[in-house]
Parts: C-alpha cells; structure tokens; sequence
C-alpha cells in the first residue's frame, strides 16, 4: 500500500485507512519537528537578533505573548513557506505532485496549529492530530524561545521594558512581518471552514504584530 496521509474522511479513497494514515501524519510530522528542533540553533544572527527584538518588544506591551508572535514570522513565515513550496526555495527540483502537496498542506496546517497552541475543533478533519499537538506544545513554545534568545551577554536582558532597539530599521521590519501575515491569512488551510478558530487565532496575533509598529 502507497503512503496515503489524507486525514479528512470526505477525501478518503477505498484503498485508505484513516487509523493508519493519521499513524503515518503523526510520524511524519514528528520526524520533521524533531529535525527543525535540531536545526533551530543554525539560524543566520540577523535573523535572530530580529525574533530577539520581536519578542522582547511584544512583552513589554503583551506579557506571555512573545513566542506566539515569533511564531508568526518563524513558523508562518519562513517554515510553512518553504513547507508548501519546496522547489521555490531551492529545496527540489521540480513541484510536487498531487499527493505529496496533500500532504504537506496537511502538515502545514497541523505546524500552525502547533505553533500556536491553538488544538483543532473536535470534530474537524484535522481533530485526529490534536494529541500530537498537545504532546508537542511545550517543545514548540522552547523552540520558540530558543530561536529569538541571543545566547551573547550583551544581549541578554530580564526585563523586556530595557530591550534595546539596535536598528532603525525595526519598525519597517516589524511593517513587513504583517504585510507577510496578511499573505499567509490568504492561504488555503486558513480559509477552510473547519480551521475557522484558528483563524480567528491567527487574526488576533497579527493584530498585536500590527500594534508594536
């Protein structure tokens, strides 16, 4: 039997078997999370001192919101981006075809959802992949934190009311991260009936980017 990991029952062919499909969109969401966990520290420093600054800006006006709004750019914006278009970004040759890109939009949805904290509703197409979220929220939000934490001592602040602004260039970053959100609120996975909270999540996060500017 082919890989099949389509986890909406509308969609499923007679050759499916959605117990082992979700099986096979559990593992291979685990094993790509295990291996961006892996690779979180490789970030280029630019890019880090930005979610540095990102969320360190989003404390002082949103205590405890830091991370989700790094998710933001981190996840929505560079991961799921590159998640859905590999061979845009060099990673293959060619698109993928039908079946493969099933599955990655699938994958996308459920990063997003872990990036978020945000579970599907009970009864949603994608609702199969909520205990993987569960399981794997602590690890996402550390992630997080990892990624927009500059490891140098000059860098390294306990209150994020001293964060210290090093470029006059962040309000038009922070300008451009939610002109990219607006992009990525256009996908698919967003539009979708079923995924209409986490929509509703997403819309919130953006908002708070939107007000840091």
């Amino acid at each position: 039997r082919g890989l099949s990991f389509e986890l909406d029952p509308s969609l499923l062919t007679v050759a499916d078997d959605l117990e082992q499909n979700v099986k096979d969109m559990t593992f291979f969401a685990g094993c790509f999370f295990d291996k961006l966990k892996q690779k979180g520290g490789d970030l280029p420093r630019n890019l880090s001192c930005l979610l540095h600054q990102l969320r360190l800006l989003s404390e002082a006006r949103f205590p405890n919101s830091g991370h989700k709004v790094v998710a933001g750019l981190f996840v929505q914006r560079f991961v799921i981006s590159a998640v859905e278009s590999p061979h845009t970004y060099g990673l293959t040759d060619a698109p993928p075809d039908a079946s493969l890109q099933r599955a990655l939009k699938l994958l996308c949805s459920t990063l997003l959802a872990l990036s978020l904290d945000e579970e599907f509703d009970r009864g949603a197409p994608l609702a199969s992949m909520n205990p993987f979220i569960k399981s794997n929220a602590r690890s996402m939000k550390d992630l997080l934190m990892s990624v927009s934490t500059m490891t140098d001592d000059s860098w390294e602040y306990s209150d994020p009311k001293k964060v210290v602004v090093y470029s006059r260039d962040v309000p038009d970053l922070l300008r451009l991260i939610v002109n990219k959100m607006e992009i990525i609120e256009r996908h698919a996975y967003l539009q979708e009936q079923q995924h209409e909270e986490l929509r509703g999540s997403f819309l919130r996060l953006r908002a708070a980017v939107a007000d840091l500017t």
